[in-house]
Parts: C-alpha cells; structure tokens; sequence
C-alpha cells in the first residue's frame, strides 16, 4: 500500500510539471526608457500647448503689433485731418478776402443748427443784409455763388445732401427778394471744408465746439 501512494505522488508531481511546460507564457515588451522619456516630454509639451492657447491672456498677447499699428495709423489720420484743416481754413481766409476785395461786397456767413437747413431766427437779418449785397451785385451783371458747409459729425453722404440743402435754403431767400434765379448758383462741400476740428468725447461739447463749421458763405464772381 506504502509503494502504491508513494507510486501516485509521483504521478501527480509529473503531471504537475508537464503542466507548467505546455503553459506558454506571452513575453512582455520592454521599451526603452530612452523611449518611454520621449513620449512622456511629448504629452507634456502638447499639455502646455492646449494651456497656452486656452488661457484668456493670450488674446491680449497675440495683437499687441496689430493694436500699435492701429493706433499708429489713427494718430496719422488725425494729424493729417488737422494739417488739411489748417489748409483749407487759410485757403478759405484767402478766397473770402479776394471775393470781398475784388467786388467790394462784405458777405456775413450764415449759421445752421445740427442737421437743419432753416434759417435761425438770429440768423434773418444777416440773410436780409446778405440779399440785399447779393442784388447788388447781380445788378453789376454779376452772379451769386452760395457754397454749403457741414460739421465733422454724420456720413460723407449725408453731409453732401446737407450742404446743398443749406445752399439751397439761402438761393430761395435771394430769389424771394428779386434776384433772378439763373444768377445764383449752390455748391455743396459737405465737411470737406470744416473751420474748426475738435476731439471732444462729450456729444454737447462736440457739437457746440463744430458750431462755425454748420454754415453758408456766399460770393461773387
């Protein structure tokens, strides 16, 4: 009985390590640690990218020059805006002092209010006076030339319309005081022409400070 155990321990033993020959075990893969370090910076670098470009400071960042530029070319624009003002101011001062020294006559200009084109009543008796020059004039075989202006404030287009309307305005007085309507002629200038320029920010100061600039002149030629 001894020998017959001892016999069937020894079986069981063998077919235990047979066993665990058949069983086939996968290899692991090594990789490299060089390897393994490389693909690790790589996701940190990629990680910071998306942190970067995710963060709301980078706007501030990325149009720093757009925003130079920018303000760069505005501040061009406004020194060339008062260079072209200070021209046409002179160029009027002089074209009115020709007008007035060549005919002898001394037109009074004609103020508007912020987008009209009727006649203030503070501004009736300077037409009148105006009218009565202009009659004058024609009757010397002259003609009337009534120039319309606006201020800085509005679009280029509606400016023009403007202008011309205000020219208009002072042609109809002329015509109702007996001129004759084929010696008077109206150019409307729109705010190519302004007196005065002003930067204010406060829209009641603004307005205010372009008041010279809402008017009508009238000359001779």
């Amino acid at each position: 009985m001894k020998k017959l155990a001892l016999l069937c321990v020894l079986l069981a033993l063998v077919a235990a390590g047979c066993g665990k020959k058949r069983e086939k075990v996968q290899p692991r893969s090594k990789v490299p640690a060089k390897s393994r370090s490389i693909k690790k910076n790589k996701n940190l670098a990629l990680k910071d990218t998306e942190d970067f470009f995710d963060n709301d400071a980078v706007s501030d960042f990325a149009f720093v020059d757009d925003e130079n530029e920018k303000k760069a070319k505005t501040d061009a624009k406004k020194d060339l805006a008062l260079a072209q003002n200070d021209i046409n101011e002179a160029a009027q001062e002089d074209l009115t002092a020709d007008q007035s020294e060549e005919s002898g006559i001394a037109f009074k200009t004609v103020h508007f209010d912020l987008n009209r084109n009727k006649i203030r009543p503070d501004q009736k008796t300077l037409v009148e006076e105006d009218c009565n020059l202009a009659k004058e004039a024609t009757q010397k075989g002259k003609h009337v030339v009534v120039h319309g202006h606006c201020c800085q404030l509005g679009s280029h287009s509606y400016n023009m319309a403007l202008s011309q309307q205000r020219a208009e305005t002072i042609k109809q007085e002329m015509i109702r005081n007996g001129i004759d309507e084929k010696d008077i002629k109206t150019v409307g200038y729109g705010s190519e022409m302004p007196l005065v320029w002003s930067e204010k920010k406060d829209r009641a100061s603004l307005i205010k400070e372009l008041a010279p600039n809402r008017r009508a002149e009238i000359m001779v030629n």
